[in-house]
């Protein structure tokens, strides 16, 4: 048997549409409420009206649901497990992409069209089931007319099958459409991409064990409202404070002799100081191209921001010594130790809000590495 290249594929689909669809139906429920995934079934939203699980199932487009189609028996052979043992108001949603087929007794309990299920209804399941020969199907088929009458019409009345759920490459705009109202729309793009990274890390964390707390749904509108914010007119989102020195490749820089490493070394800091100096650069460098690809901010204001550093920088600088001074070279190093110092320690905001402090610190050591001298530590004397 060949294998099928479309496997890893759909399968990937499936995690990332468990993730997407959770986060739209966050927005969706009372911000008190838990979100689980791969828990008692896809997705468990745990509210205060109850728990709900839903099943989900993104099928090609144009899939039909009829009634033997084993998307739902399968969901229903959780579901029966689940029954036996409740003790809280439960309800079972199969949230499928497919449409449910107008002769199918499906149709009963789809979104829409759903009504009280009664014995009646359940004896023409049980007939329909009789005339499966699906292997998957018949121990199923078993498993559930083992239970008593009431806990089948029971099982049922729980099920809501959502028939043409919202399909993977939509839960983006209707997110943005629906609950980004209070974005300013040219960046709920920037907003929502920044705020899905942070669900799928955080969910990732909950199913490896990492994050012991459960995934409470006014996390997701704080985060939201803390990205958000980060596009005011007075702030920029900041994007690599928790990248950590270690995911830096260091010595590339000092294999390369850049110049801002050359300027640093002219006063003999310490190699951590140095270490530390590159991360700084690396990240305010790789800040800068974000903010720029995305629009946020424009060339002119960074040379702006450049022309304040400089001016400070000098204004330091020049205090600590004059041009007609005789200085010796131990005491110059200790200048420029001061001068060096100074930039790593002041704060000169790009916009009043941007307080990251890699971003002063860095830009300092991208103007230090400009050829034309704007930025230097070693002090130069006639």
């Amino acid at each position: 048997m060949k294998n099928n290249p479309y496997a890893a594929a759909a399968s990937s689909i499936g995690y990332d549409y468990q993730i997407r669809l959770a986060l739209l139906k966050s927005f969706k429920i009372n911000e008190e409420s838990e979100v689980h995934i791969e828990a008692l079934d896809d997705i468990e939203l745990n509210t205060k009206d109850g728990k709900q699980l839903l099943s989900l199932k993104h099928k090609q487009i144009n899939d039909t649901l009829t009634d033997l189609s084993v998307d739902f028996w399968k969901s229903v052979n959780i579901w029966i497990d689940r029954i036996k043992t409740i003790t809280t108001p439960i309800n079972f949603l199969l949230c499928t992409t497919a449409e449910v087929s107008d002769s199918s007794f499906l149709k009963i309990i789809t979104d829409g069209s759903k009504r009280t299920i009664r014995l009646e209804d359940i004896t023409q399941i049980e007939k329909i089931l009789d005339t499966s020969t699906n292997k998957t199907i018949i121990p199923i088929r078993e498993k559930f007319k083992a239970l008593e009458d009431s806990k089948k019409i029971e099982l049922f009345n729980r099920i809501t099958i959502i028939d043409k759920s919202i399909r993977i490459n939509d839960i983006p705009n209707d997110i943005m459409d629906n609950y980004f109202r209070t974005v300013n729309q040219q960046y709920r793009n920037n907003v929502y991409e920044t705020l899905e990274g942070w669900w799928f890390s955080k969910v990732i964390e909950k199913m490896t064990g990492s994050l012991k707390d459960p995934l409470i749904v006014r996390d997701i509108s704080a985060k939201l409202q803390q990205i958000s914010e980060q596009y005011f007119v007075d702030n920029l989102p900041i994007t690599f404070d928790e990248l950590t020195q270690d995911q830096v490749d260091i010595t590339s820089y000092l294999d390369n002799d850049f110049l801002f490493v050359q300027k640093m070394k002219h006063i003999s800091i310490r190699d951590t100081q140095l270490q530390r100096s590159i991360f700084d650069f690396f990240r305010a460098y790789n800040q800068r191209v974000e903010w720029l690809k995305s629009n946020l901010v424009t060339s002119e204001e960074i040379s702006k921001f450049e022309k304040k550093l400089i001016d400070e920088w000098e204004r330091f600088k020049d205090d600590q010594y004059f041009d007609d001074e005789e200085i010796t070279q131990p005491e110059l190093l200790k200048i420029g130790r001061a001068i060096f110092s100074w930039a790593q320690n002041t704060n000169i905001f790009i916009r009043p809000k941007v307080t990251e402090q890699y971003v002063t610190r860095g830009s300092f050591h991208i103007l230090a590495d400009k050829e034309d001298d704007l930025i230097y530590w070693l002090p130069k004397l006639p």
